[in-house]
Parts: structure tokens; sequence; C-alpha cells
């Protein structure tokens, strides 16, 4: 009697044990919510991929910092933001599958015609290869959800976050757009136009080449502008070609100088300066141009 109660409860016992586990590997996910892992320090290049050749291109380690380059310019890249899209690339968590087959791709626009490819690079090897979809923002509940394609997997993930839009910035996004930044107190201006030079010197108060006592307050404005000014938009057909139609020197109080020229190509304003001699910017003449040369009145 007391074997086959045994027997009954090592049965129920062994019974029970099957359940568990039939019913564990159901709740059990059969993906990893990491779609990406990577070591972000040692990423010293990335490619950006699209259907448009013309808007493809790559960050590259320089140093201690990051080159931004396409087939047509190379330039410093910003690097907080090169370190921002390695750590959000590296939050990416998969909330769930969505798609298991090719033909589900083009819904989710990661396919090869609507897909933003991105590969990671460590030396020659390359770390990882993913395909960035779709974006949807829930105004409602205020939620954003992004989808995700290893390159070598069939299966199309669901994120949450922004990732998709910060994937489909252009290569400006990650471009170094300082004209000016000058770290210390300007003391002297020359300005050379196609009607001549004009210089002001700083005293206590600005006086112009002629001696005279200029404005302060219209002074002052200008100088706050000029300490700190960013280009919108870039310039990238080539190196400008003849004289510059007008020219500033900037000397400071540390001793370093800075330049600026403008050139006119075909109509279009071309800014360059020696505070970031990579990029060209281009304007119009109520842009970077005013702010630069036509509020320059001395």
């Amino acid at each position: 009697m007391k074997n086959k109660t045994l027997w009954i409860i090592f049965a129920s016992l062994l019974a029970l044990f099957l359940l568990s586990k039939l019913f564990s590997k159901k709740t059990v996910r059969s993906f990893t919510t990491d779609i990406i892992q990577i070591d972000s320090t040692a990423v010293d290049k990335i490619k950006f991929y699209n259907a448009d050749p013309a808007a493809q291109f790559e960050l590259q380690k320089s140093g201690t910092g990051w080159k931004v380059k396409n087939d047509k310019v190379e330039a410093d890249a910003l690097g907080p933001t090169v370190t921002a899209l390695l750590q959000n690339l590296n939050s990416i968590k998969a909330e769930r599958p969505v798609a298991k087959s090719e033909d589900k791709w083009a819904e989710y626009e990661v396919d090869d015609i609507k897909g933003k490819r991105i590969e990671l690079f460590s030396g020659n090897k390359k770390v990882e290869d993913l395909v960035i979809g779709r974006f949807n923002f829930n105004q409602q509940t205020r939620s954003a959800k992004s989808y995700v394609r290893r390159s070598n997997d069939k299966n199309v993930y669901v994120v949450d976050g922004f990732i998709s839009m910060t994937i489909n910035q252009s290569m400006d996004a990650y471009r170094n757009k300082n004209v000016l930044r000058l770290p210390s107190d300007i003391t002297e201006l020359k300005l050379r136009s196609e009607s001549g030079t004009s210089s002001a010197r700083k005293e206590n108060y600005w006086i112009n080449n002629s001696g005279e006592v200029l404005d302060s307050t219209v002074m002052a404005n200008y100088i706050s502008k000029l300490k700190n000014i960013s280009g919108t938009a870039f310039y990238d057909d080539g190196i400008p070609s003849g004289n510059p139609i007008k020219e500033l020197d900037i000397s400071l109080s540390n001793g370093e100088t800075a330049n600026v020229k403008c050139f006119n190509q075909n109509g279009t304003l071309v800014i360059h300066s020696t505070e970031n001699q990579d990029s060209y910017f281009s304007s119009d003449s109520t842009g970077i141009f005013k702010s630069l040369f036509l509020d320059a009145v001395f």
C-alpha cells in the first residue's frame, strides 16, 4: 500500500513537472531583445546606404575626432552627434517580431528601396549590419515606434523610440556648421571689399580708421553675433574661383586671428572661414552674409 501511494505521488509530481515544462516553453521568447550589441568605443567607421546613391555617406574616425565624407566632400564631423548615434543604436530593444518573411519587408520599409541600411566597422571587421525602416508616432500616447531588420535576417522587429528618424538624417546633420566660434574678446576688425578697406579697433570704446568713435550699441550687437555664427547650408561644388568680394580679418585679445571670405559664384554667395577649413557655406543677402559683412558699419 505504501509503495502504491509513493508511485501515485511520484506520478503526480512527474506530471506537474512535465506540464510546467510544456507551458513554460510557450512563454519563452523566440528572439533576443538586443537587436545590436557593440562596443561603441571600438567602432571606427559607419556607413549609411539608401536607394539614392547620391545620399550615401560614411563616418570615419580620425584621431580623437570623426570625419564625414561622400564621393564629393570630406569634412569634420560633430563628435557628440556621432556618440549619440552609437548610444541610440546600442539601446535598441526589440519589443516583438512583426513579420517573419521577405514579402512583408516593403510594408515595414525595410526592403532595398525604402530601407536605410547602416553598417558598423571595427578596423576591417564589420560588426553590425542593420536595415532601419518605417517610423510611426502615436499622438494620443506620445510614443514612437520604429521597425528594424538585421540584414542577414528575414524577421522584422518593432522597437520603441526614434531610431528610424535618427538614421534618416542626411550627411549634413553630422557636419560641423561653425563659421565662427571665437574663444576670446575681439580687439580689432578689418573689412576689405571692392569699394575699399575699413577698420575698427577697441580701446575704451570702438573707433574707426579715421579716429571717429563708433556707436557702442551698434558695435556691441555686431560683435555679439560675430563671436558665434553658424551656417545653415553647405556649398559643395568645389573651391570657389576668383577673388573674394568681401573679406573680414578679426584680431582677438588672446593674440589669435580669424579670417572670413565671401565669393560670388554665379549669384550664390559662398562663405569660408579659417575656423572651419573643410567647409564652405552658401548664403543669400539676408543670411550669414548679412551678419558677417552688411552689419559691419565701421
